[in-house]
């Protein structure tokens, strides 16, 4: 229904279709244009839920300002974008300048602290490298430990959010002040990181890991750009004689 209405939400270059909404799982994004009333969209959502017995958790929706700064200033002073559009009820929220929403794992959000989507995953990794810490785990202990609480608790995170280089710095410190109990280093950093049969411990590099997450996005963001590339080159090129009678309302 969203898809097939006249809300117009967002253009997106190299792509032919409106970004309109996004689902995963029970979570649901929809993309408004400034043009777009929310009252309409409520029509819609209320329309499906009538028809289809499901029910959207009002409590939980949040609206994301994005624009100009006099644009996201107006929609929470005035909660509207168009001056004859009716205000967005008070029982949804709209979330304000360095007020962070998660979205599917990541923070999302205008001028937001980089730094505090971390705060909670070092302190919890904090806490469980000190636990261990007391079980006095040997070398391969602790090196697995680093691998399973402060590699792979922030694996994901980096993935959907990039890990800022003060925290990067952060982790690193944590590592080594584990391993070595807090005591002074006896061998550095960097000879540790080599594989064992090298004389290291295999321990994580965290820069490294996160380079290597960048590389990842960076070809997948190619691929994708080159398969639209080549879907939209081969859209505008078809002769009109060859096309299938419903190719152009799947596109």
């Amino acid at each position: 229904m969203l898809r097939d209405s006249d809300l117009e939400g967002y253009k997106v270059p190299g792509i032919l279709d409106k970004l309109i909404v996004t689902l995963f799982a029970d979570d649901t994004s929809v993309y408004l244009s400034k043009n777009d009333k929310f009252s309409d969209l409520k029509i819609i959502l209320d329309t499906w839920c009538a028809a289809s017995g499901a029910k959207f958790n009002v409590p939980k929706t949040i609206i994301i300002p994005i624009g100009t700064v006099e644009h996201r200033t107006q929609l929470m002073n005035e909660r509207k974008s168009q001056e004859m559009e009716e205000p967005i009820p008070e029982s949804v929220h709209i979330a304000e300048d360095g007020e962070s929403s998660r979205s599917l794992g990541s923070y999302i959000g205008n001028n937001l602290d980089p730094n505090v989507p971390w705060d909670s995953i070092m302190t919890a990794t904090e806490e469980v490298l000190e636990r261990v810490q007391r079980l006095h785990p040997t070398l391969n202990g602790k090196r697995v430990g680093i691998q399973t609480y402060a590699a792979s608790r922030s694996n994901y995170l980096t993935s959907a959010e990039d890990m800022p280089n003060s925290m990067e710095k952060r982790f690193e410190k944590l590592e080594f002040k584990f391993f070595w109990e807090g005591k002074t280093a006896r061998v550095n950093r960097q000879t540790l990181k080599l594989p064992l049969d090298e004389g290291g411990q295999n321990l994580v590099d965290i820069k490294l890991r996160n380079d290597a997450i960048h590389l990842v996005h960076l070809g997948t963001r190619r691929k994708s750009l080159t398969e639209g590339m080549k879907i939209s080159r081969d859209v505008r090129t078809r002769p009109r004689a060859n096309v299938e009678p419903n190719v152009s309302s799947m596109l």
